[in-house]
């Protein structure tokens, strides 16, 4: 059990790779495995049942340099998920279309919980400027086909249903929200690029980079916005985060400054 009072946990997880050789997030499904190797059968079989996982999980790499983060939205997750990883015995992970063993060099925590997520930006200042930068490949099925450019709607959607399957102190949902975000907001900046996230044999088409979103609604929505904005930080946004897809960030840039002073952006 956790002796920490979060809900919410991410854990990074560091290891070094062999110079020279090439690693990739793509590597995350193998990562994916060897996590639900490590968590007991009982709990794995539930989170297969589940429509809507409680975690997320990526990797960032930098030559052989490997950050692996596992983020818990729920107690329960943290218990199940993470406590395995951050045992002592959980020392490596196998690489089996490389055939290489990567060993843990260091472990990390951090946590949050909902009612400090509330407080913090839904009782904020309710900035309406949000930057969000998309780690790795993210994507959104609408209409039964994949959706590789974001949209307000699909982003602010999915981090909703997210953020209410795993709350238990407080729910956000509801269509009229969505009609709210779609009308109000706006992507006023983007640098994105477009590329495949492989899953076995299957390539799902996606995008990575930065865009800058702008409420020009009420305050109330600038802060609802933020606030899942920095829950999708945990979460993810979008399809697959358990497999290492939708990871994000909220980092502030020169171009939110100058959206903020009402300068036009190129």
């Amino acid at each position: 059990m956790s002796d920490e009072k979060f809900s919410i946990h991410s854990i990074q997880l560091h290891f070094k790779g062999q110079e020279g050789r090439r690693y990739s997030y793509q590597m995350a499904s193998e990562f994916q495995g060897a996590l639900m190797q490590a968590i007991s059968p009982a709990y794995a079989d539930k989170l297969h049942e589940s429509g809507t996982h409680p975690y997320s999980q990526y990797l960032q790499v930098n030559g052989s340099d490997i950050s692996w983060t596992i983020n818990t939205l729920t107690q329960e997750a943290y218990d199940n998920i993470a406590c395995p990883v951050l045992d002592p015995q959980f020392q490596k992970v196998e690489l089996r279309t490389q055939q290489e063993s990567l060993y843990v060099d260091q472990r990390c925590t951090k946590g949050t919980d909902y009612d400090t997520l509330v407080k913090q930006y839904y009782l904020g200042s309710g900035d309406p400027v949000i930057h969000i930068r998309f780690l790795t490949p993210t994507s959104f099925r609408s209409n039964q086909q994949y959706c590789i450019f974001p949209t307000t709607r699909l982003i602010f959607q999915s981090l909703m249903l997210k953020y209410d399957a795993c709350s238990d102190t407080s729910t956000i949902y509801s269509e009229d929200l969505v009609d709210q975000f779609e009308r109000y907001t706006a992507i006023v900046a983007y640098r994105l690029r477009s590329t495949m996230f492989c899953l076995a044999e299957a390539r799902i088409p996606s995008f990575t980079g930065d865009i800058t979103i702008r409420v020009r609604g009420s305050r109330q929505l600038a802060n609802i916005a933020r606030m899942l904005a920095a829950f999708g930080t945990y979460s993810g946004v979008g399809i697959k985060t358990g497999m290492g897809m939708g990871a994000m960030s909220m980092p502030e840039t020169k171009a939110d400054q100058s959206v903020r002073r009402g300068d036009s952006i190129a």
